[in-house]
């Protein structure tokens, strides 16, 4: 909820910042649900939760980066 005010107040410049902060964080998720799950401290089945739910949380904020720096080059083009 918090992330949503700050995207709908926020520039262009922000939410890149913002979006490259939270890919930083759900990298970090799948890296650590990795190491967790080699080390024994989860299940192969709860390694695999932590980490499909970090990708899926990725795959839309990367989908949005790109999205965002698309369309600010295309800017800058004309």
């Amino acid at each position: 909820m918090v992330l949503a005010i700050l995207v709908v107040f926020s520039n262009q410049a922000t939410i890149k910042v913002l979006l490259f902060a939270c890919i930083a964080i759900d990298l970090t998720d799948i890296w650590s649900a990795h190491l967790s799950g080699l080390e024994g401290l989860f299940s192969a089945t709860d390694t695999w939760s932590l980490k499909l739910t970090a990708i899926a949380a990725l795959l839309p904020e990367s989908a949005a980066l790109a999205l965002i720096m698309r369309s600010s080059s295309q800017i800058l083009e004309k």
